[in-house]
């Protein structure tokens, strides 16, 4: 069709006419029309490529066939048996016995059928374009058919609220680490980026939902906490700092000491142990402890290597607040609020005010 195009227009600039062919414009049609449906075909036979990849379970090719299309993944030169070292230094240190609470499960508190719609408004509610987790299921695939999904995804919330018993799929993340200075050998200088299934991204937004709701009724967390939360940022502190600034600034309204403290690894040094006897101490729902607990125990992480897909060993997960989950930035915020109140009994006679962000 295109050296068809070429050649009537060649013959219209040898024959000097004053205008192209009738012949040109309908070539030129039936081009375009022959250019799209090869596109389509084209589009089509990859989607059919990836859709038989994702179901056997095929990373590599999986991967292989999105690089073709054009997205870069970061690459790392970083052997897997350092990832591993690494991933275990952080984040399977030894812990205090079992990171998870035993409970009775017929000595908790009974919990209601869950509501299909509220499910509903959770898919709604979740961003595409995304990269899916380790079951390789796609946002898209879930917020194309709500309705469908609600209703399955609420007799699978109400076998699990009864059982405690997670997926596997669940607990597991693909880490895709990102670069960001420093030498590239080193592994502390990469942004590790986990995704996690997008169904059990649900779950836990189910959870955060009720975990949310008692956390405001037991004011728990306090006004100087703007990190991780709603209504709430580091510009405000700005401000409260630079009044305090203008209004100590006068020798006669006394003296104003500062000190900034940068936590490193913050949610990645959290004992787990000390963050559920906090919450059992503070009076939660036992039920929804047991089930964040059974969340987050016995997760795991691997590295992806290449861009084709290839994968780490798994490496446990038992320490810190789980990496890229929704429930990660709540649960990290009950678990310093009641750092105030200890640094404030250590200083008798010094009035110590508290500016927490995140940055």
């Amino acid at each position: 069709m295109r050296s068809l195009l070429r050649s009537i227009y060649n013959e219209y600039k040898n024959s000097n006419a004053q205008a192209l062919p009738s012949s040109y414009l309908q070539a030129k049609r039936a081009y375009k029309q022959t250019l799209k449906l090869a596109k389509r075909e084209w589009y089509l036979k990859r989607w059919r490529a990836l859709i038989a990849a994702s179901r056997s379970r095929r990373p590599q090719e999986f991967w292989a066939l999105i690089n073709k299309r054009g997205r870069k993944y970061p690459l790392t030169i970083i052997s897997a048996p350092t990832w591993e070292q690494f991933l275990s230094k952080y984040f399977s240190l030894a812990e205090e016995s079992n990171s998870s609470t035993e409970f009775q499960a017929d000595h908790l508190p009974l919990w209601p059928s869950t509501d299909p719609d509220l499910i509903m408004d959770l898919i709604l509610d979740l961003k595409t374009g995304k990269a899916p987790g380790p079951d390789l299921v796609p946002a898209e695939a879930i917020v194309a058919q709500p309705r469908w999904w609600a209703e399955i995804l609420a007799k699978v919330f109400d076998a699990i609220n009864s059982t405690g018993l997670i997926p596997r799929s669940w607990k597991e993340a693909v880490i895709v680490p990102v670069h960001k200075k420093g030498p590239p050998a080193d592994p502390e200088n990469y942004r590790n980026i986990s995704l996690l299934s997008i169904i059990g991204k649900i779950y836990a937004k189910f959870l955060l939902s009720k975990l949310s709701h008692w956390a405001n009724d037991s004011n728990l967390i306090g006004h100087e906490q703007a990190g991780f939360r709603n209504n709430y940022s580091t510009t405000d502190h700005m401000v409260i700092m630079y009044h305090l600034a203008r209004k100590y600034s006068a020798p006669s309204r006394g003296r104003l000491c500062v000190a900034f403290i940068d936590l490193k690894a913050a949610f990645d040094s959290i004992p787990r142990n000390c963050l559920w006897k906090k919450l059992e101490r503070w009076g939660i729902d036992r039920r929804l402890l047991w089930l964040i607990t059974q969340l987050l125990h016995g997760s795991s992480a691997r590295v992806r290597l290449t861009p084709a897909g290839n994968l780490s060993n798994e490496v446990p997960i038992n320490r810190g607040v789980r990496q890229s989950c929704i429930l990660a930035p709540l649960l990290f915020n009950l678990f310093i609020s009641d750092m105030k109140l200890f640094l404030n009994e250590s200083q008798a006679n010094i009035h110590v005010c508290w500016l927490l962000y995140a940055p």
